[in-house]
């Protein structure tokens, strides 16, 4: 084998194996979130006089 094709054969590898460990960390991170997000669902009130309406605030600037 070239030292050449071996040099492209560990660097793929390098990179396969990078890309599926923070495949795995994102994966990971991601359902922590959703848990975290279900968790602070069930616990938070619902306001039921809300309006949705933002008293006080400025309007948003015109799109450009």
């Amino acid at each position: 084998m070239s030292p050449m094709a071996l040099a492209t054969y560990v660097m793929v590898s390098l990179f396969a194996v990078s890309y599926i460990l923070f495949f795995i960390v994102v994966t990971i991170g991601g359902f922590f979130d959703l848990k975290k997000l279900i968790r602070c669902i069930k616990v938070d009130q619902i306001d039921l006089l809300d309006d949705n309406c933002e008293s006080g605030k400025e309007e948003a600037p015109p799109p450009r």
